[in-house]
């Protein structure tokens, strides 16, 4: 049964044909650039498993894959016009002209009921036609993952473009009168708003007979606000990007079809339900009362809620309220639905749902557009109120009036119900609803002008020339719009620039083709008499070069020529001194004006510098006078004094900037006075004034006395110096050289003076008074030592600066520590005598003297030492043997110490030296006399490194010892000798030999060598029998290294142990496996092929899915070539295949085949070049 498409107040016209070009393909001829080249996006697919599959759905169609790269760039580059070719489902290609439709750009508003953010979509909208058929209809719009389009023309009807849902890159092309189970339209009642009476025959009558298709005399449009349910969220995968391309892909169609009615739509606000909403499911009256009342002030002329049914058995339908465009209503209701005073009924609803996973944008667009057009007052084409009634009678009439007959054949209208004669696209709404919804659109006073895609003006504009010379003109450039534009200028032209045109004010109107309008207004001049001025600006300063003149032109013009007195081609002097100037100014009409200007400069800047003093030493101070004329007054005073040549600042003093007074650091000081008048100019004056140098200052250090003494100060050079008791007293206390001798530290004050009477500075020197120290005293804890023991020394007071201590008359120490401890003092007796210091000064005395003794204990004797072998163990005794205390030395380094007065060891080294010493109690004797300790080192002997053997043989041993002069071998079991260097070794097993050899110091070394023996046999399988591309495991035993298989057919493996064969004619392989010992050993298999000759196929079998005879093979080992088909009782192929490892599992079109008996085909071709053909039975049971 076929599903039922209910719409509500959906009215549909039969066929008119329309005699002129309609809007779209006017649009397309004004707007198509010739020069576009085609783009291929699209692929046929030609698979079986598909066709059979979509075949159930679509009667002719075909499928297509996109070319992502090409779409990318396509939508990427965003070109204004294209031509794309179409694969058309009668296997013919037809290009399609489109062009951008101008609502890419439309920045309409997205909304999420939660109130997320999402992106705008990235596709882009075209219209068109198909090349060759100015009456067709195409629109088609493209995203990154999808495509959604239509094409409508008298031939095909209306054609579907659009990807399968479930499918990554998948798109089906079909007409839709070839769909199976086509939607039937069935109305579901009217809503006209209450309080409100329906069209009159009258006023549709006129409107039918203006007969008014043409374009708006004023451009605007029907703001559509889209609404889409929860539902409809879900059945787009939960993405808001998918709902969206949805959107705009159909109000795309949506706005082709009113565009093709002179009738411009937009969409201005998409609200998308990503979250539960609240509309009713039941019926279509229900949503859209709640849609009414919910969005009051919606943000648009028309809202429409589109809904989406899950289920594919439920019709799809909408309801809309009836010629609302631009009304309000004054009353409330208090029926559902609740409205308020002065609402709004401009509302409609569709429900829509998918035809299994095709697209059927057609179904869709039919159901939208016919809601808007109830929306915008037309009624059912079936409604007797038409003038002459019904204009079809594909459905009951509505109303009064006889029944009529249905329309043609695909002469169905928007606002019919002619499913069954099919509505196409290209017919529109037809003449008479057409002409009624254009009537409501033109005198709908609350539309606005359309959005337009900006666009921005500029102009450059030719005056005339002088005196009437009429050759003025406007060029205009406009960047961005959507051509072509129109231009209208008030002087009545239509071109896109002005030339040959008087002086004047100039407007100019220019619309693009979106009818987009801007207004530009300019002024073309003529040139007058010429009249100028000249800006003198002198020099700022006398003498100076750069005053400049400005040259000011009425009226302004860039291409005036100057000529100067001074040859000077410029508009403007620059740079020039005082003068007078002339100049002549000639524009490109020949006209000349000429005037002259004097410039007048300052007068020059005078100054001196005198001086109102003398002086002559280093430290004097100055004072100078200035005075300054010329220039621009008031003038202002820098006083700069520089020492030789650095620039000084501390020292100097300005006294109304014109007075200066400054002491003198140096013996040469210049002085400069810069003046700056009210003009920035400036004069630098000088004034050099030489002193006296001051005599060099006293420069001794400061002196140490100690307490009590006396000290002459002494002059540093040949002047006079004199000596002060402070750095401001002015009575001098003597003159150098001077003896004083203070009690304290004191700090005298010391002048130089010359003969010019110039003073050095004074400066301080000090003599420190320190006091005397004591005479010390010195003493130890003990008054004997032993050798090598430290004695540390005692002295006494502490807490001065510096010790000294003498050992015999020897100073032996200079430290601030009072204590010392004297190491490696000599046998015999020592006197220790010390001095103190503080400061500078020094005891004079020396300390009581103090006498130590150092002493030692007894000497010890060790017994010679005898020749040894390198690691042999060597006693050594020391004597007397009973004093209880013994250390015994290597290389001075100790390695013995104790009660025991021998030592013996293994680690001994050539010449090492043996020393003893007494360690008992009291003090350490001496060391022995050395004893030097003589190692024989051991013989170097070598021998075979590990050698193999890989069978029972022989081997030859070799032992090998320049110093040797015997050998013997162990054990000595399979050997020809042992006290040979080489004997040859019989061996049976592996074994470890180890030889001795013998030096002339009878020392020995022992080495040895391992003899591996190796008999690793391997063993294959059996000699045997094989089935044709059967395979068998070649198997080998033994621990082995490598192996190598020959020959290497039908081997999956040449160098493993193990591999697999399946060879396809009798063979015999050999096996070589070389061991880790290098030994080979090899082995062989022969194998028989046994070559079947026939095919096998059952005869019966039950997918029953119980893992027994669920599949249907050709079954045969030989097969290498095969085609097998199986039919049902009616001749339909149910299984088709030419891969042997493939076969039936009992499904046909992907559901269960039915029990019972089919008949199958099996042509094989074997391995022996044998063809075989058999036919039968099969019977499939379950």
């Amino acid at each position: 049964m076929k599903k039922q498409l209910l719409i509500a107040l959906a009215l549909c016209t039969t066929q008119i044909s329309f005699g002129q070009i309609k809007p779209i393909a006017t649009y397309i001829a004004e707007h198509y650039n010739k020069n576009t080249s085609v783009i291929k996006l699209f692929t046929t697919v030609n698979d079986s498993v598909l066709n059979a599959k979509y075949k159930q759905q679509v009667t002719n169609y075909v499928l297509v894959t996109i070319d992502e790269l090409a779409l990318n760039i396509l939508i990427g580059s965003k070109p204004q016009s294209a031509s794309i070719e179409i694969p058309m489902p009668d296997n013919t290609v037809q290009n399609v002209n489109i062009v951008s439709n101008g609502f890419n750009n439309n920045e309409f508003e997205i909304t999420l009921s939660n109130n997320d953010k999402t992106q705008r979509p990235t596709g882009i909208n075209y219209r068109g036609v198909l090349q060759n058929d100015t009456k067709s209809l195409v629109a088609i719009s493209f995203f990154e993952n999808d495509i959604i389009g239509i094409i409508s023309n008298k031939k095909y009807g209306d054609i579907n473009i659009g990807k399968i849902k479930g499918e990554k890159n998948l798109y089906i092309i079909y007409c839709a009168k070839d769909f199976v189970d086509k939607p039937e339209f069935k109305c579901g009642g009217d809503l006209t708003p209450p309080n409100t009476t329906l069209l009159n025959n009258k006023r549709i009558k006129q409107i039918a007979n203006s007969g008014n298709i043409g374009t708006l005399a004023i451009p605007k449009c029907v703001r559509i606000y889209l609404e889409t349910d929860y539902a409809f969220y879900q059945a787009e995968g939960n993405s808001t990007a998918n709902v969206t391309n949805w959107l705009q892909g159909m109000f795309n169609l949506l706005a082709i079809v009113y565009q093709n009615e002179s009738i411009k739509i937009e969409i201005s606000q998409l609200y998308i339900w990503n979250t539960q909403d609240n509309y009713s499911t039941t019926n279509v009256f229900d949503p859209l009362n709640e849609f009414t009342v919910l969005r009051q002030g919606f943000n648009g002329d028309l809202a429409h809620l589109i809904s989406f049914s899950p289920s594919t058995t439920v019709a799809s339908g909408g309801v809309a309220w009836l010629d609302v465009l631009c009304k309000n209503y004054a009353y409330a209701t208090s029926t559902p639905p609740i409205l308020p005073l002065n609402h709004t009924l401009n509302f409609a609803y569709s429900n829509v749902n998918w035809q299994g996973n095709l697209p059927t944008f057609n179904s869709h667009l039919k159901l939208i557009s016919h809601e808007m057009g109830h929306n915008m007052g037309s009624n059912h084409t079936h409604w007797c109120g038409w003038s002459g009634g019904p204009i079809d009678g594909c459905y009951t009439v509505e109303g009064t009036c006889a029944q009529t007959s249905p329309a043609p054949n695909g002469q169905g209208t928007i606002m019919s119900y002619c499913s069954d004669v099919a509505i196409q696209t290209i017919n529109g709404f037809g003449p008479l609803p057409g002409a009624l919804i254009r009537d409501r659109y033109n005198n709908a006073t609350c539309l606005q002008a359309c959005s337009c895609t900006n666009y921005t003006l500029s102009s450059t504009t030719t005056n005339a020339k002088c005196y009437g010379i009429s050759n003025g003109g406007i060029t205009l450039n406009v960047t961005g719009g959507i051509q072509p534009f129109s231009y209208t200028w008030s002087n009545g032209a239509t071109t896109q620039n002005l030339t040959n045109v008087n002086s004047g004010i100039y407007s100019l109107e220019i619309k693009d083709s979106t009818d987009c309008y801007k207004l530009l207004i300019d002024t073309i001049k003529v040139n007058t008499a010429l009249n100028g001025s000249l800006q003198v600006t002198a020099p700022l300063c006398n003498g100076n070069a750069n005053g400049s003149i400005k040259t000011t032109m009425l009226p302004p013009k860039p291409n005036y020529t100057y000529g100067w007195s001074t040859a000077a081609t410029t508009q403007n002097l620059n740079n020039i001194g005082a003068a007078t100037y002339y100049i002549t100014v000639t524009d490109t009409s020949g006209c000349k004006w000429r005037d002259s200007a004097i410039m007048v400069a300052p007068l020059p800047l005078t100054g001196l510098i005198m001086p109102l003093n003398q002086v002559k030493c280093i430290g004097d101070s100055i004072r100078l006078l200035a005075e300054t004329n010329g220039g621009v007054y008031p003038h202002s005073h820098e006083w700069n004094v520089y020492n030789r040549t650095t620039l000084l600042t501390s020292t100097d003093t300005a006294i109304n900037n014109l007075q200066l007074t400054s002491t003198f650091t140096n013996n040469k000081q210049t002085y400069v006075l810069i003046t700056v008048d009210s003009n920035n100019c400036t004069r630098t004056d000088t004034f050099v004034q030489w002193v006296n140098s001051n005599p060099p200052s006293y420069s001794k250090v400061d002196d140490t006395i100690c307490s009590g003494k006396s000290i002459i100060i002494s002059p540093t050079s040949s002047s006079v110096y004199d000596v002060y008791g402070s750095s401001t007293s002015s009575t001098s206390i003597g003159t150098l050289p001077l003896s004083v001798s203070p009690t304290i530290t004191t700090l005298y004050y010391v002048q130089s003076v010359d003969t010019n009477g110039c003073k050095s500075p004074k400066v301080p020197y000090a003599v420190v008074v320190n006091t005397t120290p004591p005479v010390p005293t010195i003493s130890t804890v003990k008054d004997s030592f032993c050798l090598n023991e430290n004695a540390t020394i005692n002295i006494a007071p502490i807490n001065y600066n510096t010790y000294f201590i003498y050992d015999n008359g020897v100073l032996i120490y200079t430290g601030s520590s009072p204590n010392y401890a004297i190491s490696n003092l000599s046998l015999g007796q020592h006197t220790i005598t010390s001095k103190i210091q503080q400061g500078n000064c020094i005891c004079d005395t020396f300390s009581n003297s103090h006498t130590i003794n150092v002493v030692q204990g007894p000497a010890l004797n060790i017994t010679d030492a005898t020749a040894i072998c390198k690691g042999d163990s060597l006693k050594l005794v020391a004597s007397p043997n009973n004093l209880g205390g013994y250390t015994f030395f290597i290389n001075n380094t100790m390695i013995q110490n104790g009660a025991l007065n021998s030592f013996n060891s293994i680690n001994f080294n050539n010449n090492d030296t043996v020393h003893v010493m007494y360690s008992g109690i009291g003090c350490k004797g001496p060391k022995s006399d050395s004893v030097i300790v003589k190692v024989n080192p051991l013989p170097t002997l070598t021998i075979n490194d590990v050698a193999v053997v890989c069978t029972a043989d022989s081997i030859a041993l070799q032992a090998v010892c320049s110093t040797c002069i015997g050998y013997n071998w162990f054990p000595a079991n399979y050997l020809t000798s042992v006290m040979v260097a080489n004997p040859k070794a019989f061996v049976d097993s592996t074994i470890i030999y180890y030889a001795q050899g013998t030096d002339t110091n009878n020392c020995k070394t022992i080495k040895s060598v391992e003899i591996l023996f190796s008999n690793n046999p391997i063993k294959t399988i059996n000699d045997t029998t094989l089935l044709i591309s059967h395979s068998i495991n070649l198997t080998t035993n033994g621990t082995h290294y490598s192996y190598s298989w020959t020959p290497t057919d039908s081997l999956n493996c040449t160098n493993c142990a193990n591999p697999k064969a399946t060879p396809y004619k009798d063979i015999e392989y050999v096996i070589s496996a070389t061991d880790y010992n290098g030994c080979v050993t090899k082995d062989s298999v022969k194998i028989k092929i046994k070559i079947p000759n026939d095919i096998f196929i059952p005869d019966v079998f039950s997918p029953n899915g119980d893992g027994e005879n669920d599949v249907l093979y050709v079954r045969g080992e030989s097969i290498i070539d095969l085609l097998f088909v199986v039919y049902d009782r009616w001749g339909n192929i149910v299984f088709q295949t030419t891969n042997k490892n493939k076969g039936w599992n009992g499904l046909y079109n992907g559901s269960n085949a039915e029990e019972g008996v089919y008949v199958y085909f099996a042509n094989a071709k074997l391995i022996t070049g044998k063809e075989v053909n058999k036919k039968g039975d099969i019977t499939l049971i379950k």
